[in-house]
């Protein structure tokens, strides 16, 4: 007879030894995770929160970036962090590449490096002052058609610029659209307009846009708006009313006749 209680150790027993063994030679490839670390000013002051943006990519490459609003991402009271496992290419070993800046005093920095194998990597920023491009201004989008969004902000001469999106429904990384495969060799759009053609009916998409000048140099990315795919409303218009004329006459051949034609165009009218 089998003693039960036996081969219930035994089996417990070799549960653990299966963890100690899986632990032991687990790869540490796949022990990547959280950066983070602290910011500060050139001054040593600490940047209150809602003055610093920043922006990630890997690969040398930003067809996908992450924003310090994206899900695993932030800035808080001096201190910032992202976790690597949040990007779609994420590995030990790969480049990778965050733009800061401070809104209040125009300060930022470029943190560059690799990977690293460990769950926790810190990289504390302190700030320079830098000559990078203004965060786009006025950015707008409207659908053009059940298929396109159109999308407008300020241009400035000189600059050009990189277009991100993600669906409305989450709120992960941006994806670049200007240039899917995310080429820092092309400089992006130089005019403050981009027709996105490759959208679905009905569907919520968040639109952000980040401006390069001629040296390569990016600048803090713009506010995110968001955009639904959808038939664009005809204009309604308000049509004049009816052309007045007004007559009158006279016997006497001393007074002239005349006419007055009155066109009642609205001056403002609904388009």
């Amino acid at each position: 007879m089998v003693n039960s209680e036996s081969c219930s150790t035994r089996n417990l027993t070799l549960i653990l030894l299966l963890i100690v063994l899986f632990l032991g030679s687990a790869e540490p490839l796949l022990a990547q995770g959280s950066i983070f670390g602290t910011v500060t000013n050139s001054d040593l002051t600490t940047p209150a929160d809602g003055e610093i943006s920043f922006f990630g990519f890997l690969d040398d490459t930003d067809e996908e970036i992450r924003i310090e609003s994206c899900t695993g991402a932030n800035y808080d009271n001096g201190h910032w962090f992202d976790d690597f496992q949040n990007y779609l290419t994420e590995s030990p070993g790969n480049p990778y590449d965050y733009y800061f800046y401070n809104f209040a005093n125009g300060e930022g920095f470029i943190l560059s490096d690799i990977i690293p194998n460990n769950s926790f990597q810190q990289e504390d920023i302190t700030l320079v002052l830098v000559d990078w491009p203004a965060q786009p201004a006025s950015l707008s989008g409207r659908p053009v058609s059940i298929s396109s969004i159109e999308i407008s902000w300020d241009a400035v001469e000189g600059l050009t610029y990189h277009i991100y999106r993600r669906e409305s429904s989450s709120n992960g990384s941006f994806f670049r659209i200007d240039d899917s495969l995310g080429s820092l060799d092309n400089p992006g759009v130089s005019d403050g307009i981009f027709i996105d053609n490759n959208v679905d009916t009905g569907i919520g998409y968040h639109y952000l846009v980040i401006a390069r000048d001629a040296s390569g140099n990016f600048g803090p990315h713009s506010d995110f708006i968001e955009v639904i795919s959808q038939e664009p409303e005809e204009p309604v218009i308000t049509c004049p009313g009816d052309t007045i004329i007004e007559c009158t006459a006279s016997a006497d051949p001393a007074v002239t006749g005349y006419a007055t034609a009155t066109d009642n165009i609205d001056a403002e009218p609904v388009i």
